[in-house]
């Protein structure tokens, strides 16, 4: 069989270019790594992955395969298999042959929906890239990506109370489909499917149309064409339905894309008067795709769409442009920096009753990948209001785009490549049509609509936070006693023990030599700062909150658990685990000088409280895998692993209502 050709990207009509090859199992490995770049760099990127894969049965240590593996996978969404392997290459390599490991592994654990985590890496990226690189694309991204990450958590826990419906397979096949857009009974829409009339499988795009019978949709037809004009997507009408406007992508070399945007009159299922937009609007050196009118005053239109063409804000970005009656164009302007970003907007959706334009970024902060936004435009029809995320459970980590509503009809249409999907492949790799019912009874309230960003307040972002971990070095604090509470503050304990980083890259790298000597310095280095002063600045933001919260007359209950490694037993774990939850106690207690200590005392009836409760701790918390020998130090205090053991957590907390 030969190449399989997908279309490029999704958002300019097409998809990645997958390959389907046969291979024989005898090629050495550094054949299968040759044909694998070979493909990489002419757009196969299927075809790449499965030879750099059949590489690393051979090999899996060699760093530049294992990192060619996860870029290909990226490109082709499969974000388990893209985590899993940047992971790899960045622990590894720690940032020197490949620096951007790092990023890449944040992005992929945000798009699997691990913020906490992608968080923790997008800072680590910044702080070791702010200062020689600080208006370079990644560093910039990285730094609004820590504060996406806060806020994505925020949307996954107040999800809209609305039902997403997956449309069956009558309209979703397992390839893709995009760019839904319902007129009447009827839904058009996009999809890629196979082409196998001859010795080439190839993939097409082209546009369907379904008819809505009962609530459900019938099995589609395509948009009859001549044989000129193919590989056609993104349909979308005039006000009276007698036209529409629709791209036309065609390949060129190295598997790049070209895309233009065409008028034509539709009837039926037929289109006719087939013209291909002039300049300013189409250009020859950039992609102009996804059009959508709107019809102004004086038989004028306005055509949105995007490009990638000079003179714009980032990578794709919204145009528009002003059309007359013969749709000929006068003025094409960017909508600016408040729409348009340094990364890709596409997908744009005019709402006429709100006054609005829906569209997708990968920039704006979002769930991860593409999210879909919402900004409205004032009376002047000139400025923007900031881009407003339409939220949970429409948008998720995944890709979210072509954002379409039928007001008549009250159903709201999306594109997701979520799992769920249909896929022949893994479980993210191509896009579906999903939708929602939303209530449109009263059209003049949808119409004085107020956009509201969902606000960050202290009952949210103290939960948030949790769990939170917090760290010791063996047997502290007050080590070699049986009492099961402390003096101690956990600030002092936590001061002494990054005073410690030294002394365990020393022990833990004792006998090693070289390169492994290294990297176990490094290990215990990340240990510290990712795990051990994380969990501090956790537990200040934690507690400047819940005094935030007092103030505002709520009574809060935190749960405690505590943990320890397997250095002796059950008993005397016990209480080290009280004695190091009680330092946690007398951290509370102390706080901005005992700005909390009324509310924990609950001497005073007329003051919120603060309720601590702790779950039981035993030997049986402690991982197996951890050296219990004392005569071991390396393994059993020193190493990564056993510091892991050594913790406490707050595990929960439970902001109550406003006291009356």
């Amino acid at each position: 069989m030969k190449s399989v050709a997908f279309l490029k990207y999704l958002f300019m009509g097409i998809l990645f270019f997958f390959g389907m090859h046969i291979h024989a199992f005898g090629q050495s490995l550094k054949k299968y790594v040759k044909e694998g770049d070979q493909y990489f760099n002419s757009g196969d990127y299927a075809s790449a992955v499965l030879n750099y894969r059949l590489a690393m049965h051979m090999d899996s240590s060699i760093l530049n395969i294992d990192y060619q593996y996860a870029e290909a996978t990226r490109i082709l969404l499969d974000y388990a298999q893209s985590e899993k392997w940047y992971g790899f290459v960045f622990k590894k390599d720690k940032g020197k042959k490949y620096p951007l490991a790092s990023f890449w592994y944040a992005s992929m654990l945000k798009n699997n929906g691990k913020y906490k985590e992608a968080k923790l890496h997008f800072d680590k990226y910044y702080k070791k890239n702010s200062a020689k690189k600080k208006n370079d694309y990644y560093t910039q991204k990285s730094f609004y990506e820590i504060a996406a990450c806060d806020y994505a958590l925020l949307l996954k826990t107040q999800p809209k109370p609305i039902q997403i419906l997956h449309l069956d397979s009558n309209i979703n096949s397992r390839s893709a489909e995009f760019a839904p857009y319902q007129k009447d009974s009827t839904l058009y829409y996009s999809s890629i499917r196979a082409n196998v009339s001859d010795a080439d499988a190839y993939y097409l795009t082209a546009i369907y149309l379904a008819n809505q019978r009962n609530g459900n949709f019938i099995k589609a037809d395509s948009i009859h064409l001549d044989d000129s004009l193919s590989g056609i997507g993104n349909l979308n009408f005039t006000a009276d339905h007698q036209g529409v406007f629709f791209t036309q992508c065609t390949l060129q070399s190295a598997g790049n894309m070209h895309c233009d945007i065409y008028t034509a009159r539709i009837k039926g299922s037929q289109l006719s008067d087939i013209e291909k937009l002039g300049a300013p609007i189409n250009l020859s050196e950039s992609n102009n795709t996804q059009p959508f009118v709107v019809e102004i005053k004086g038989g004028n239109r306005i055509l949105y769409f995007v490009s990638d063409r000079k003179g714009g804000e980032g990578k794709l970005d919204i145009w528009a442009a002003l059309l007359n009656e013969k749709n000929k164009c006068s003025k094409v302007y960017n909508l600016g920096k408040q729409i348009n970003s340094l990364d890709d907007e596409v997908t744009p959706f005019y709402d006429a009753n709100s006054r609005a334009l829906y569209f997708s970024s990968n920039w704006h902060k979002g769930m991860g990948g593409f999210d879909i936004f919402k900004a409205a435009l004032d009376s002047t029809g000139e400025k923007w209001s900031s881009p407003i995320n339409i939220g949970a459970p429409i948008n998720s980590s995944y890709n979210d785009l072509y954002f379409s509503l039928n007001p008549e009809k009250g159903n709201a249409f999306f594109v997701s490549n979520r799992k769920g999907s249909f896929t022949e492949k893994y479980a993210t790799c191509c896009n579906d049509i999903y939708y929602y019912h939303q209530d449109v009874k009263d059209s003049t309230a949808a119409k004085k609509t107020q956009l509201a960003e969902i606000k960050l307040d202290a009952s949210k972002e103290i939960q948030l936070l949790v769990p939170i971990t917090l760290y010791f070095h063996n047997d502290e604090p007050n080590p070699r006693t049986k009492a099961n509470v402390t003096t101690l503050n956990y600030l002092e304990t936590y001061h002494n023990y990054i005073g410690m980083i030294g002394l365990y890259k020393n022990e833990y790298a004792k006998g090693l030599k070289g390169e492994k000597a290294k990297e176990a310095e490094q290990d215990i280095l990340d240990f510290f700062t990712e795990n051990v002063q994380s969990g501090e600045e956790d537990l200040e933001k934690f507690s400047a909150l819940l005094l935030k919260l007092m103030h505002e007359g709520r009574d809060v209950s935190i749960t405690l658990k505590g943990f320890c490694s397997p250095l002796a037993s059950t008993d005397y774990n016990i209480k080290l685990a009280g004695r190091r939850l009680s330092s946690l106690r007398n951290f509370f207690d102390a706080f901005q000088e005992g700005a909390l200590r009324p509310y924990l005392l609950h001497t005073d009836t007329t003051l919120p409280r603060i309720d601590i409760t702790e779950e039981e701790v035993g030997e049986l918390q402690a991982s197996p895998f951890v050296s219990d020998n004392p005569n071991d130090s390396r393994n059993s205090i020193y190493s990564r692993s056993a510091a892991f053991e050594r913790k406490i957590q707050i595990i929960a907390v439970s902001p109550k209502e406003k006291k009356k």
